[in-house]
Formats: C-alpha cells, sequence, structure tokens
C-alpha cells in the first residue's frame, strides 16, 4: 500500500498525469529488465520523468513516484539515483 500524500492536494488532471508519469517510469523498467532499452537510455528516461514530476508538481512527489518505482521494480535501482 502505497501512501498518496500527494493525492489530497491534487485535482483529478494533477493526479493522470502524475500516475501517467509513474507508469512511463514502470514501463521504462520493464523495458530495461528485459535488455529492450540500455542502461543509458533506461536512466534518461527516469531522469526526465523525474525531473518533470519534481519541477510541475514538487519533489515529495518525485521522491514518491521513485519509491513506489522501486519497490515494485527492485532491479532498477541502476537506473533510479
Amino acid at each position: 500500500i502505497y501512501n498518496f500524500s500527494f493525492v489530497a492536494s491534487a485535482n483529478e488532471q494533477d493526479m493522470a498525469n502524475i500516475f501517467r508519469m509513474i507508469g512511463w517510469m514502470q514501463a521504462t523498467c520493464t523495458f530495461y529488465k528485459m535488455g529492450a532499452l540500455t542502461q543509458e537510455v533506461a536512466d534518461i528516461g527516469i531522469q526526465i520523468s523525474l525531473k518533470t514530476l519534481k519541477e510541475d508538481f514538487s519533489p515529495a512527489v518525485a521522491k514518491e513516484a521513485k519509491s513506489m518505482t522501486l519497490k515494485k521494480y527492485p532491479d532498477c535501482s541502476k537506473i533510479i539515483p
């Protein structure tokens, strides 16, 4: 169970965008684990997602997205700072 503390202050559009970015991060991890993405390309994708979450919402949202992704995909610790 995740602590979606950011949901309380987010409207529907923001929530959709946050979860979309989390989905991109998780997809990046999946393709990285399958070998479809190099570590360098996957790292760039993750960095862009985290930067977008941090700038568009808050550092706390980016941190929570990172934690959620690492919990589900621990093998992605190489590409998630």
